[in-house]
């Protein structure tokens, strides 16, 4: 590899990062500089926040102090993956009565305190927004959660060709 900027736009992220909560401000930061590098500024706000709220979880969750942060580029997609230590798996959960997609008007949400138990609403967002989400147990602990978000490929441009008229 050569080392220059060219060579950087085609590797994957991959960083260790401590469990704190400045974990999301510097993978937030760090995934949309290299999806920019990739040209996929189009999917950064919604890959931005779907990395936020996996290393947010991670960092809730993980018994030791290190979480791990892929993001790959493939065909038609990217796949971001977030490892932490601890073997519990992720719950989606939703309030009841709902469907995913379904808006809920919540009329008492500017109350004083009622934010008190928001937990848990990130996961079916993530879900909702990716192509696709897996878990996949690690060894010798801990999991990795991984999501694949599809990207919009460049249109072909169709090519022109000049007819000479004869």
């Amino acid at each position: 590899m050569n080392g220059g900027a060219g060579a950087v736009a085609s590797e994957a992220l991959d960083v260790t990062i401590q469990a704190t909560l400045r974990g999301p401000a510097r993978v937030r930061t760090l995934v949309k500089c290299r999806l920019a590098e990739w040209g996929l500024t189009g999917v950064s706000d919604d890959v931005v926040l779907i990395a936020s709220e996996l290393v947010a979880n991670a960092a809730q969750y993980a018994s030791e102090q290190e979480i791990h942060v892929r993001l790959t580029w493939e065909p038609g997609a990217v796949v971001l993956a977030v490892w932490d230590s601890s073997d519990a798996r992720p719950v989606c959960t939703r309030t009841a009565g709902t469907a995913v997609g379904d808006p809920v008007p919540d009329a008492e949400a500017l109350d004083p305190g009622h934010d008190a138990d928001m937990r848990g609403r990130g996961l079916p967002i993530v879900a909702a927004m990716a192509e696709e989400c897996w878990v996949t147990p690690a060894e010798p602990h801990g999991k990795w959660v991984c999501v694949r978000y599809a990207t919009v490929e460049p249109a072909a441009v169709p090519s022109i060709h000049a007819h000479s008229a004869r």
